[in-house]
C-alpha cells in the first residue's frame, strides 16, 4: 500500500476539470478537459495566477497532456491524437 502525506497546498481554478498535469520550470501545466471546452494552462503554483491559456478546437476532448522538448501537447485519445496548439 502506498502512503502519501500533503507537503505544501496551491490555489487552484474550480471550473477546471483536470486531465493532465505536470510541473516545469517553476510553472504548472494542466490539461481539461471539457466537451467543447478543453484547455492548456499554464499557472504560477504559489499564486494560482493563470500565465496562459489556450483553447482546444471544440471537436477535440483533451484527455492529457505530454511534453516533446518545449512544446506542451494535449492529448484527444479518441482520435489518437497529439495536438500542437
Amino acid at each position: 500500500m502506498l502512503t502519501y502525506s500533503v507537503v505544501a497546498r496551491h490555489p487552484h481554478l474550480t471550473t477546471s476539470y483536470t486531465e493532465g498535469l505536470f510541473y516545469r520550470g517553476g510553472h504548472l501545466y494542466e490539461g481539461t478537459g471539457i466537451e467543447g471546452r478543453s484547455k492548456l494552462l499554464e499557472m504560477d503554483p504559489a499564486t494560482g495566477q493563470l500565465l496562459k491559456s489556450v483553447s482546444l478546437s471544440p471537436q477535440y476532448f483533451g484527455e492529457g497532456i505530454s511534453r516533446l522538448g518545449a512544446v506542451h501537447l494535449p492529448v484527444d485519445l479518441e482520435i489518437g491524437h497529439l495536438l500542437c496548439v
